[in-house]
């Protein structure tokens, strides 16, 4: 087969030198020593724990949580970290700070407010009790410093305020709606109310908060935090804040992360393609059912998706059904081309043969995904299997799978078709993106956070493996590795969402 120096149907990539140059070297450099930084802060937050450290335990954490850059936070203010479980109990040896977040906030308040060793309490986006009231919490009962973080609330009537302005203003006895607040911080500055006694704090942010446990991920509220942790109980650390070192590591995390990624565009860019084109427009004959299939999956879906929402107790399946359809629609897509797979007519094999270059590929790509979720959110899961056995499940299941769908669109150009498939064809990607999107929208509309955010996991889930693969699927014409990667980088976004 002929090839040119552009990619056609054909799929053969253009020729250029395969020895890599200056600028490969300094891509490559650049890549190495950005996942090295992230490596780096991944380890640094464990290294400031103290026995003599007052704990600050989080309450009523649901799914995900910034451990990794809240333990940073944390450890830099002074502090140490603890996010209970069903089974947690105070130790008499320790001093804690009970932080609850969210609806319950407030009623963690309630249990411990007669604790000894409970110097305060944080409450994080709370709700008023179901019966509406305080009762027993004022400025002065418990003697205990009592702050509340929540998002923006600009009522200035006192029928529109939310509820955490309601309780701050009973357990305070100031008026937010004429009273002036303090503001703080810069650019985004929060807006700030403090009793005269100052043992009543209430922070809004400038943004509205539509999930506490999101909140809790920003930087700019866990600065705010620290601070306000490390003025109220001096007393109790063991050491000053060190703030500039909580705002180096967001700084260094942000920067290593897109340092990575420019270091491997060009590392990639300067490197031989030898599969470039996925451009492929129409939907092959032999995928047609498959596709009608998916179609059929996803309008079911989005119907099924609009009866759960009426049901609360039912949403909470939508983000688990949307991290497995692609699963499913991989399983579809492999079931329709396992003839052709299997096929020893026109068989396919590689022409690459360096493996080490591709080796390196998946193992730089995979790296940065790996630190980037472990730094920037939470590798444990909220479901009743453990971690572990739905990275491996995941991981298995997936990678089979990827492989063959990666061998039938390398067999189907090398035979002249072009693209096919998940990897090859645009459509059959996009209307894998489908089911996803539609939650987002839908939960965003109807104001079902839940929805929403199920429908940013499925996004997640389905578009990082694809994108993570794409550099890797043009510069080889193996299968194995890029299958590897796949797999793990799906894997590692399962454990990320879930």
């Amino acid at each position: 087969m002929k090839s040119s120096s552009q990619t056609g149907r054909t799929g053969t990539g253009r020729q250029i030198s395969d020895k890599p140059g200056l600028l490969t070297f300094i891509g490559m450099t650049i890549a190495i020593i950005s996942i090295i930084v992230m490596f780096i802060l991944y380890l640094i937050p464990f290294s400031g724990a103290n026995k003599r450290n007052p704990i600050v335990v989080f309450m009523g954490c649901e799914g995900n949580f910034p451990r990794i850059s809240m333990m940073n936070t944390l450890h830099r203010a002074g502090f140490d970290m603890l996010v209970a479980d069903e089974t947690f109990e105070l130790d008499p040896d320790n001093t804690y700070i009970v932080a609850g977040v969210g609806d319950d906030a407030f009623s963690y308040m309630s249990q411990y407010r007669d604790a000894e060793n409970v110097a305060g309490f944080v409450l994080i986006c709370p709700k008023l009790p179901a019966n509406g009231s305080t009762e027993g919490f004022d400025s002065s009962d418990p003697a205990k410093d009592i702050a509340i973080f929540a998002g923006k609330d600009d009522a200035d009537k006192v029928s529109d305020l939310k509820d955490a302005r309601i309780i701050f203003e009973r357990i305070s006895g100031v008026d937010t709606v004429f009273g002036v607040p303090i503001t703080r911080g810069g650019l985004f500055a929060s807006r700030a109310f403090v009793n005269v006694s100052q043992n009543r704090y209430l922070s809004m942010s400038s943004f509205t908060i539509r999930d506490p446990q999101h909140y809790m991920f920003s930087p700019l509220f866990q600065n705010e935090f620290a601070g306000y942790l490390s003025l109220t109980y001096q007393s109790y650390t063991i050491k000053d804040a060190s703030f500039g070192g909580i705002n180096a590591w967001f700084v260094l995390f942000v920067a290593s992360f897109f340092a990575a990624i420019a270091g491997l565009s060009l590392y990639f860019s300067l490197l031989p393609v030898v599969v470039s084109d996925i451009k492929q427009e129409r939907v092959p004959l032999q995928e047609k059912a498959a596709v009608g299939i998916i179609g059929g999956i996803t309008l079911g879906f989005a119907i099924g998706s609009v009866v759960l929402s009426l049901f609360e107790s039912l949403r909470r399946f939508i983000p688990y059904v949307l991290v497995a359809l692609p699963i499913i629609f991989m399983l579809v897509l492999s079931a329709a081309r396992l003839k052709f797979i299997l096929s020893h007519e026109d068989e396919f094999r590689h022409k690459s043969s360096k493996i080490r270059r591709p080796v390196f590929m998946a193992v730089s790509v995979g790296l940065v995904v790996l630190f980037a979720a472990l730094i920037a959110g939470d590798m444990s899961v909220s479901a009743p299997v453990s971690a572990p056995m739905i990275a491996a499940v995941a991981f298995v299941i997936d990678f089979f799978l990827a492989c063959g769908l990666l061998y039938a669109d390398r067999k189907s150009r090398s035979i002249g078709q072009g693209g096919c498939s998940y990897f090859g064809n645009r459509i059959i990607f996009l209307m894998m993106l489908i089911p996803a999107v539609f939650s987002f929208f839908f939960g965003l509309i109807s104001d079902q956070n839940v929805i929403m955010y199920a429908g940013l996991d499925g996004i997640t889930v389905t578009l990082v493996p694809f994108l993570s693969l794409i550099p890797l699927r043009r510069h080889t014409d193996r299968s194995l590795i890029p299958a590897l990667l796949h797999g793990f980088v799906f894997a590692v976004t399962v454990l990320l969402v879930l």
